[in-house]
């Protein structure tokens, strides 16, 4: 077979792996494949008066109240598909989970000690304030 000018073109378009200059994930944003679990210095109750001045549900999707209150607060997937928040809290970064902030803004009080947010249903994509509910830790 021979090599022909179209294969040259799709050459260049498509560079081979050992090529030095830059490739567009360069320049993403450097995240880990799977979030494990939350990741902040918050307390409870500092999260709750962050997501109380900063956020509320409309209707199962947190949003900034901001910009008219539109902006969904980004969220990415951990294990098993659960969902979690990410945004900057005087400069530093925090990750936590989109129930917990759900469970909060929905009651207006922080998760007492010693408890859990869980999902009646188990589907973690469904974050209705019908189906979160307060299990205690470890029981």
């Amino acid at each position: 077979m021979t090599h022909s000018a179209n294969d040259d073109a799709a050459d260049k378009l498509h560079p081979s792996p050992n090529d030095p200059r830059p490739k567009i994930t360069d320049f993403l944003p450097k995240y880990p494949s799977t979030i494990t679990g939350p990741i902040t210095s918050l307390t409870t109750e500092e999260l709750h008066a962050f997501a109380a001045r900063n956020m509320h549900l409309r209707g199962s999707m947190v949003c900034w109240k901001r910009d008219g209150g539109l902006d969904v607060v980004t969220q990415r997937y951990g294990r098993d598909n659960e969902r979690f928040l990410h945004f900057r809290h005087n400069k530093e970064p925090h990750v936590v989970r989109l129930a917990d902030v759900a469970w909060m803004i929905c009651h207006d009080r922080p998760i007492p000690e010693g408890h859990a947010v869980s999902y009646c249903d188990g589907d973690f994509a469904n974050t209705d304030r019908y189906n979160l509910w307060l299990t205690r830790k470890g029981g």
